[in-house]
């Protein structure tokens, strides 16, 4: 199970769109603040914001500029603020897009997600997967069972393309214009 999730945030959208990302996040990038501090989400009667709006305990802003967020999660990415933030943002540009790539701290799962259209499609892939297609792909005399990513001097690179092969299927899958996006192929 994951401790700790990096989720990096980008918005492709126009002026007013990421102006409102930027002002966003300027607001709560701060140490005693988090993404339930977003003005934008909604709250409870007590003016709480519930952790199904965030989609982890805590998550708070290691970084930001007017194009990027950096996250830090608990145990899970924040998917559902995603989809909130870009349905928040839809009112500023129609055509906005929200991107997400998540990665638990020990690979216990990648992926990435993306909010276009009123939609969040999003597809991730596990550690026992993911290092059977490193060995299969780049190690074929590595067996699976004996493999450490930490010796690994490739592993970081690697898990960096196959997140970028993640979002380019969602990107692929959102400009189609298809419902369903399939999991990326099974190749390095």
């Amino acid at each position: 199970m994951a401790n700790h999730v990096d989720n990096f945030i980008t918005v492709v959208g126009n002026e007013a769109a990421t102006a409102e990302f930027e002002s966003i996040f300027s607001s709560i990038f701060s140490e005693d603040k988090g993404l339930r501090d977003a003005e934008f989400l909604p709250r409870d009667e007590d003016g709480q914001v519930d952790i199904n709006s965030i989609g982890a305990k805590w998550a708070y802003v290691e970084d930001a500029s007017e194009e990027y967020a950096s996250v830090t999660s608990a145990w899970s990415a924040v998917l559902p603020f995603i989809e909130l933030l870009g349905d928040h943002l839809t009112g500023f540009d129609s055509d906005v897009k929200v991107t997400c790539k998540y990665t638990d701290e020990g690979w216990g799962f990648v992926g990435a997600a993306v909010y276009h259209d009123s939609f969040l499609a999003s597809d991730e892939e596990y550690y026992e997967d993911l290092v059977a297609i490193r060995c299969k792909a780049e190690l074929p005399d590595q067996d699976p069972e004996e493999y450490d990513p930490w010796d690994d001097d490739g592993w970081y690179e690697w898990i960096d393309a196959r997140q970028e092969l993640i979002m380019d299927d969602l990107l692929e899958s959102c400009n189609s214009g298809d419902d369903l996006v399939e999991p990326c192929d099974d190749v390095a």
